[in-house]
């Protein structure tokens, strides 16, 4: 009787588990669906989650978020909708880079949330500085031929060559 009833349990937990994998999966299409079809280009960053899942505190979280799951859906969704993927180098540094003036910082620790530009004096979050400088990667390379740096605003405008509809970079909520 106890074997049976346990073995209730295990199929009760695995049918939970499927469910919870199932809910992540129909969230990972539907984000990655959506930035494709709105977007000309979008930039990510390669990461390097071998090295993270070291940090003990961090791992299990790391696991389920599926960065490879993502990923793999973006290269064959941008292929499907024509969107051109820009994955940066995990040494691209995206976080020490000021979104403003192109200035790179030698040294931000893990610690530092908050990104102080020592040229400029730009005060932003460190992860919205990020998102913003893979913007500026996706740009220069949906539009290589442009004379000019489009970050420090010389030259032609990038904007203004953007297609009626679509959208170059756009926000990603999370909450």
């Amino acid at each position: 009787m106890i074997l049976s009833y346990r073995k209730k349990l295990v199929q009760k937990v695995a049918r939970v588990h499927a469910h919870v994998a199932s809910i992540r999966l129909d969230f990972w299409h539907k984000v990655t669906s959506k930035l494709c079809r709105e977007n000309q280009a979008v930039g990510i960053e390669k990461l390097n989650v071998s090295g993270m899942l070291k940090n003990r505190r961090l791992s299990r979280a790391i696991i389920d978020v599926g960065c490879y799951e993502f990923r793999r859906q973006m290269e064959y969704k941008s292929k499907l909708y024509g969107t051109r993927l820009v994955v940066a180098d995990q040494w691209y540094p995206s976080s020490k880079t000021c979104s403003r003036c192109g200035a790179v910082k030698r040294v931000l620790g893990l610690g530092d949330r908050v990104f102080h530009c020592d040229q400029c004096g730009h005060v932003q979050d460190r992860d919205v500085n990020a998102s913003r400088n893979l913007c500026h990667a996706a740009k220069e390379n949906l539009y290589p031929r442009l004379e000019g740096n489009s970050r420090l605003r010389r030259g032609k405008a990038v904007s203004s060559l953007d297609e009626a509809g679509t959208k170059l970079c756009s926000k990603l909520s999370t909450s």
